[in-house]
């Protein structure tokens, strides 16, 4: 029985050649768009996926933090989009860039908010995120939040607000926000979003 042995230099070659080719899905665009399809690199796939052993190798084998989809997605803003916190924490943490944007200018931040993502929204503002980066349209992350009538997205526009630098705009969605934050008596919910950010932050998981 013959046994193949891989060189040291030929793994690597085939870790990067992965790393650059990747996998191929179809993806929404910010719009919730479902016929948009974007040809996933291994790094955004493994940011999706949660997967930061993956990451950690994909990174090492010196593909960017900061390559690009078609549409503009860093890895980093892929995964707060797509709801992958432990992806985002380890991105930030191993220095990527957390003000990147897509073509649309939407950061990880905007793209979070939108989604209702609140915990990755709380750690991306604990981390210094910029509350009232504008997006192509001139919207800030609070309007991508209060736009969605939901807990979520009340959960999201609380924590954002806490964050901002000025009051958020005044519309009609923002007061059923407020009424639901109280009626829901979320307030506490809220605070225990912002401490589990601080924590894992602090403690380096």
């Amino acid at each position: 029985m013959n046994t193949f042995k891989l060189s040291a230099s030929l793994i690597t070659t085939l870790i990067i050649t992965m790393a650059i080719v990747g996998h191929y899905v179809t993806l929404g665009d910010d719009s919730g768009a479902s016929n948009k399809k974007i040809a996933l690199p291994a790094i955004h796939q493994a940011a999706v996926d949660n997967n930061i052993e993956g990451l950690k190798s994909i990174i090492k084998s010196g593909v960017r933090m900061e390559t690009r989809l078609s549409d503009g997605s860093t890895p980093l803003v892929l995964a707060a989009k797509k709801g992958a916190r432990d992806s985002v924490l380890y991105l930030v943490k191993a220095g990527a860039n957390i003000g990147s944007s897509n073509h649309k200018k939407r950061t990880a931040l905007h793209l979070a908010a939108r989604e209702g993502h609140y915990q990755i929204v709380s750690d991306l503002l604990v981390f210094g995120a910029d509350a009232m980066a504008k997006d192509k349209k001139g919207k800030e992350p609070i309007e991508h939040a209060v736009a969605i009538q939901s807990v979520e997205h009340s959960i999201t526009f609380s924590l954002i607000e806490k964050f901002a630098a000025q009051p958020a705009f005044d519309y009609d969605n923002v007061i059923v926000h407020n009424q639901r934050i109280k009626e829901l008596r979320l307030k506490d919910r809220i605070d225990q979003v912002l401490e589990n950010s601080y924590s894992r932050i602090n403690d380096g998981s």
